[in-house]
């Protein structure tokens, strides 16, 4: 059995030896600091985390850096020689340092997954997790392992960073709907990713009204689009002379995602209209 126990006993077991990877925090639980070189070439420990780094990677914690007690089991001298090919202040060529992933390790060190299990006291990872790093089924260990702040959709991971530089098209091409980026935007971690955040839902709005410009709402020879609509107060509607019957005709008609910001302004000016 490989259950989580709890994080104290999690935590007696001595985690990791591999630098970190470029956008994960130097704190990262299951690494240390890469040394940097200063003016005089003396080598510091970068110190402190990078919040940030953290909500956009791909995956957990747990699944970067190699823990300790795989040197038991392949021996040291193993595990020093695989890490020389990564990237590093003394391998700036090398492999990005991204891919110091368990899974990495557990597949080109050859672990043995009872020996694994063994040395770690089945306390680092669920069964589950167990079962997917050695099942070599990518899109099975993105659902074990993927980050909480990151959207996985048909076994495939896309953290804040992908979805602010991508486009609307490129979302409906992943397969990624409307239905599936709304919970997402809500759950977005807006204090600290308030950039991709921001891009994000700018991109989904303005498809959104793209989509609405043919449907307006007439009022007395005047129009309101769905843009105009979805950004101002009751009173401006009151003073337009739009009614609640009108108004949600108009909202049964256009069609809007009901977990949109869109649906839920136009909702609560609607429920404003008829008290």
């Amino acid at each position: 059995m490989t259950g989580c126990q709890g994080n104290e006993k999690r935590a007696s077991i001595e985690n990791t030896i591999p630098p970190v990877p470029s956008s994960v925090p130097s704190n990262h639980p299951s690494s240390i600091p890469l040394p940097t070189t200063n003016e005089s070439n003396t080598p510091e420990v970068v110190s402190g985390g990078d919040i940030k780094a953290e909500l956009l990677t791909e995956y957990q914690f747990e699944f970067y850096g190699v823990p300790t007690f795989i040197n038991e089991i392949v021996g040291t001298d193993k595990v020093s020689e695989w890490l020389k090919q990564f990237k590093s202040n003394q391998n700036p060529e090398g492999r990005d340092s991204q891919e110091i992933t368990i899974a990495n390790v557990i597949m080109e060190l050859q672990v043995p997954k009872e020996d694994f299990i063994k040395a770690s006291q089945g306390l680092l990872f669920s069964e589950e997790q167990m079962d997917a790093l050695y099942s070599g089924d990518k899109k099975r260990m993105n659902a074990a392992f993927v980050n909480e702040n990151a959207l996985l959709v048909n076994g495939n991971i896309y953290t804040a960073d992908w979805l602010s530089a991508h486009s609307v098209d490129d979302y409906k091409t992943e397969g990624i709907t409307d239905d599936i980026l709304y919970p997402y935007l809500k759950k977005m971690n807006k204090e600290v990713l308030q950039d991709e955040y921001n891009n994000i839902h700018k991109k989904v709005s303005e498809a959104q009204f793209s989509l609405s410009k043919t449907d307006v709402l007439n009022v007395s020879g005047a129009t309101y689009s769905l843009e105009w609509l979805t950004t101002h107060i009751v009173q401006d509607y009151e003073k337009a002379g739009i009614t609640a019957a009108m108004l949600e005709q108009y909202v049964n008609r256009v069609h809007l995602n009901e977990q949109s910001p869109e649906f839920e302004h136009l909702h609560a000016i609607l429920g404003k209209l008829k008290e």
